[in-house]
């Protein structure tokens, strides 16, 4: 039984890293991208942050069997995105599927924020 949740854990992580995200937080104001090997994020605060990484290494956290996130580590900011988790911003009536974590070197704090799937472009 713990190889075909190892197994289902391992294949879900593949797919997982497989597509991209979209994400944001509100106050303070942040945005970010996972897209293909980049990470782009950008802060609004008293110290603004516009920057586009290469990921480094990008890998799948399992806590519980359904608490399943993509973890993506650039120099200088790593994000954690943790799947099925709905999230709002509390600033509108959307509602997004995954929540995030932004730690970006150069700031005092991590940002908190919601996430979605990058729809595919043709």
């Amino acid at each position: 039984m713990k190889n075909l949740i190892l197994l289902l854990a391992m294949s879900f992580s593949v797919s997982a890293m497989a597509v991209d995200y979209t994400c944001s937080g509100t106050e303070p104001f942040w945005g970010m991208s996972i897209k293909g090997d980049k990470l782009s994020y950008d802060y609004y605060g008293e110290v603004e942050v516009n920057k586009t990484e290469k990921i480094l290494s990008q890998k799948f956290m399992a806590a519980r069997a359904d608490d399943f996130g993509v973890v993506a580590k650039a120099r200088k900011a790593t994000a954690t995105i943790v799947l099925n988790d709905q999230c709002s911003d509390g600033m509108s009536d959307q509602t997004y599927s995954h929540s995030a974590v932004l730690d970006i070197k150069a700031l005092p704090m991590v940002l908190e924020g919601c996430c979605n799937v990058t729809p595919a472009t043709k």
